[in-house]
């Protein structure tokens, strides 16, 4: 195999895509025990896990994880479409998608900077490392 380590390395190194072709070639679905994780590589083993009701974003009777239920943490994290992976997801995610596609995202980025430059300087972190707490 390549000099990638691992598949979590693969996504910063310069040049991963040999390392994939040899996933493909020689381990398309593996149990990497190092990680602790499986790969899949090949389109048809990741066609396979995006599509099977066993690899769902959360299990279809536990929307919100039972530690959050109830809180408003758990509020929140019940109304994310990328969390729901039932049919009132398939219902909003189009709407969602659709609404995404329309955002200038040079624009938020630059207000998003902005914003991030003025909380900084109003919380000082060089100055009073005690104000990120």
């Amino acid at each position: 195999m390549p000099t990638v380590l691992d598949p979590i390395a693969a996504v910063t190194h310069p040049d991963p895509y040999p390392y994939y072709a040899s996933l493909v070639a020689e381990a398309p679905l593996h149990r990497d025990e190092r990680l602790g994780l499986w790969v899949a590589s090949s389109a048809a083993d990741v066609t396979a896990v995006l599509t099977s009701e066993r690899c769902r974003v959360r299990p279809s009777a536990e929307p919100v994880p039972a530690a959050l239920v109830g809180s408003p943490a758990g509020n929140v994290f019940a109304r994310l479409v990328r969390m729901n992976d039932g049919p009132p997801h398939a219902l909003v995610k189009p709407a969602v998608a659709a609404a995404l596609d329309g955002l200038d995202t040079r624009r938020i980025v630059d207000r998003a900077r902005a914003a991030a430059r003025r909380l900084a300087g109003e919380l000082a972190p060089a100055r009073a490392p005690t104000h990120l707490r």
